[in-house]
């Protein structure tokens, strides 16, 4: 076999290796963003509710204002935003976690929310923050069974 076409042989080989391995790396990236992308909508509402976590912890530590008009201000942006937490607790309880990010995601705001909850308040199995629990058991219940 002359040089010029092992080099060439060698060269078509290379070309076809790296068509095939640039094939797989992108099979995978795109399985492994599907995969994140399944839990996209979720990781988000995560992502709000330590957003409006922080801002509650923020805003508690400011009760007093200037005066009472002030005072009542912000006791309202502090029960509009623990409201709206609340709406997004819903929102994560509802969601589905579909990959081990999206379970961690949750499972750290159940962590965040159950046990100053149980203390604090009468929880039942109705209680948003058992049900919350109860989604994540799920999640994983099912994700072990895949």
């Amino acid at each position: 076999m002359p040089k010029a076409n092992a080099l060439s042989t060698t060269h078509r080989r290379s070309l076809f290796s790296g068509v095939i391995a640039a094939s797989i790396l992108t099979a995978t990236t795109s399985c492994a963003f599907g995969q994140s992308l399944q839990d996209s909508q979720l990781l988000a509402l995560c992502e709000q509710y330590w957003r409006l976590n922080a801002t509650l912890n923020a805003l508690e530590w400011e009760t007093t204002g200037e005066n009472s008009a002030e005072e009542a201000a912000i006791e309202r942006r502090i029960s509009d935003l623990a409201d709206e937490r609340y709406t997004v607790v819903t929102q994560i309880k509802d969601s589905r976690a579909n990959t081990a990010q999206g379970r961690a995601a949750k499972a750290k705001i159940v962590h965040s929310l159950l046990p100053p909850a149980v203390e604090a308040y009468n929880l039942t199995n109705e209680s948003e923050e058992i049900c919350l629990v109860m989604s994540l058991v799920q999640d994983v219940m099912e994700g072990a069974a895949v």
